[in-house]
């Protein structure tokens, strides 16, 4: 078993899942067994399959969400560090399921948005607006953030100001 390098937990149709990218670079989840915690409950274990292909990170970072979409289906989506594209940096990569079933690529693989290697990623839900973001690292260490609305698929992306960033 491969240790985690970083986790990200969300709650999703009232059971607790715990993200992990291993060392290898895998990603793999932990799913709990009731929806009440208590001494008895368990988690199990897996890696996430796409496309009957176990998903892999380039650098161990993760960050996950989950949200009740407009037809009240529960979704959840882990953001990750992919491939690297030629002299662009890494890109940054989403993964989806609706209602516990298979999961597939997000909408915002078909953008390319790149990322650092080491970037450290953030993803939340602004319930108001009905925006999903994912704040990260471009290749030159500066902080981004990608947005989409909530059901639709056309992702945007801006470096935060100022450019160069002070932390």
């Amino acid at each position: 078993m491969s240790i985690p390098t970083d986790f990200s937990a969300v709650e999703s149709n009232d059971y607790s899942y715990l993200f992990y990218a291993r060392s290898n670079g895998t990603i793999a989840l932990l799913k709990s067994s009731t929806t009440q915690e208590d001494n008895d409950t368990n988690y199990k274990a897996s890696s996430i399959v796409a496309s009957g292909n176990v998903v892999s990170t380039s650098a161990p970072r993760i960050s996950a969400v989950s949200y009740k979409d407009k037809e009240g289906r529960n979704q959840i989506r882990v953001y990750y560090v992919g491939p690297k594209q030629a002299g662009k940096g890494f890109r940054l990569m989403e993964l989806c399921q609706t209602n516990d079933g298979d999961w597939f690529d997000g909408s915002l693989n078909k953008n390319n948005i790149t990322c650092d290697e080491k970037t450290l990623l953030s993803a939340n839900v602004e319930w108001g607006k009905g925006d999903l973001k994912i704040f990260f690292q471009d290749p030159d260490g500066t902080p981004g953030v990608a947005w989409v609305v909530l059901g639709q698929t056309a992702w945007a992306s801006h470096l935060l100001e100022p450019v160069p960033f002070k932390w």
